[in-house]
């Protein structure tokens, strides 16, 4: 019988790993249920090598004890499996989470935590089932709002120019009636859970502007490993005026990433900058992008060591974005020592509020990317200030988070 008070259960990979060792570091994790755990005498390390290796990169964490992990892998293989043969099916979630968390409910029915904690999408039955025994329910959700995002990406695509499959009417309707789709189920999760874990003031707001009460809201900012990203080569001055600066994107190109506003911002910009676009391509956008702009070149989703020598031979990160809770990749950019260029509906935080732009607004954006095309030390300077600032962000800090509302939470309950 395991004596910890807290049971962590998530389908796929987001904080999964950090909450269960932040519950076991103050001895309070009782159980860890996951689909694979990269490890030795582990599903994840058994299935690696038969679905592709690096599939399941992420999924552990160093000090974890694996006594306290139980996998459920099938509906995860099942679903790798069919996509090598139907790749369209490669976005749908669905069964794959309600399969997992039914199971999961299954288990702490005969064995309810103090402390549920589980995410978006693939913990519905598992709060209700906990919430029937009396447990302290945690629902991590990793996007905005939907309702609220549904706002933001219509007036997105107003100002983009570019017509949405739905309007925001049809959505919203759709979400309220059908118990099928991914947004109703986001609903009910949300009106069944004690606490939701959101990770900056602009994901917070979201929630707010949809109605849920402040004192339900759990800020846990997101963390960066300074270990995988890191500059290894030091920063100098050397480039002329004359060379283009050396912007770099990184993220999917879609909308909501904001892609069609960074595009006009570089033609503005011309000859005095250099796109890199590194990511996959976006179904809302992709066929209205112009991806012939001579000054952009696109690169496919890159694996994290490359990726790292591709973030430290560029000058200037930006991430345009109209709707983003807290992308990471501003961080691990920091972290290797670039200024970095965000807006307002981007969540990371920044050193200075003048790292970020109005959202949806190509000018502000160029305006300030010829802000380091006209002064060339402040590329340094700046990265300098952005790699000491990312260094704040370590995994034990975010841990260090969690515990303090764990140990409220079971401060209450005694």
């Amino acid at each position: 019988m395991n004596s910890g008070r807290v049971t962590i259960s998530y389908a796929g990979v987001h904080q999964a790993f950090q909450l269960a060792l932040a519950a076991q570091e103050m001895g309070e994790l009782k159980d860890f249920y996951c689909t694979l755990y990269d490890a030795p005498k582990k599903w994840g390390a058994l299935f690696g090598g038969y679905v592709g290796e690096g599939s399941f990169n992420g999924r552990r964490v160093e000090g974890l004890d694996l006594d306290k992990i139980t996998e459920f892998p099938w509906p995860l293989v099942w679903k790798a499996t069919r996509d090598r043969f139907y790749g369209r099916g490669k976005d749908k979630w669905l069964s794959v989470n309600n399969s997992f968390d039914w199971w999961v409910s299954r288990k702490i029915e005969k064995s309810p935590p103090k402390i549920f904690v589980g995410t978006a999408t693939s913990d519905l039955r598992c709060l209700e089932v906990a919430k029937r025994n009396g447990s302290t329910l945690v629902h991590d959700c990793p996007g905005l709002h939907p309702l609220v995002q549904a706002q933001i990406m219509d007036e997105a695509a107003d100002r983009a120019g570019i017509k949405l499959r739905t309007g925001i009417r049809e959505r919203v309707r759709n979400a309220r009636t059908s118990l099928r789709g991914m947004t109703a189920r986001k609903l009910l999760e949300y009106s069944l859970a004690d606490i939701l874990l959101v990770y900056s003031d602009f994901h917070r707001k979201s929630f707010e502007d949809a109605g849920i009460a402040k004192g339900r809201l759990f800020l846990a900012p997101l963390w960066v490993d300074t270990g995988q990203w890191y500059r290894e080569i030091p920063r100098s001055s050397e480039r002329t005026q004359k060379a283009p600066l050396k912007l770099l994107f990184v993220g999917s190109i879609e909308l909501r990433k904001g892609i069609p506003f960074l595009l006009r911002a570089v033609a503005a910009c011309g000859n005095a900058v250099q796109l890199t676009v590194v990511g996959p391509g976006g179904s809302q956008t992709e066929s209205r992008l112009s991806l012939e702009q001579k000054n952009v070149k696109y690169l496919s989703p890159q694996p994290s060591s490359k990726l790292r020598k591709i973030y430290e031979s560029h000058d200037v990160f930006v991430l345009p974005s109209v709707a983003d809770p807290f992308p990471r990749v501003v961080l691990e950019a920091m972290a290797c020592g670039l200024p970095v260029i965000e807006t307002q509906n981007c969540g990371t935080p920044v050193p200075n509020s003048s790292w970020k732009v109005p959202a949806m607004d190509s000018e502000s954006l160029a305006k300030r990317i010829m802000h380091y095309v006209d002064d060339r030390n402040l590329v340094v300077d700046h990265g300098n200030e952005a790699a000491a600032f990312a260094a704040q962000f370590g995994p034990e800090k975010y841990r260090q988070n969690i515990q303090g509302l764990f140990k409220e939470l079971l401060r209450v309950r005694n």
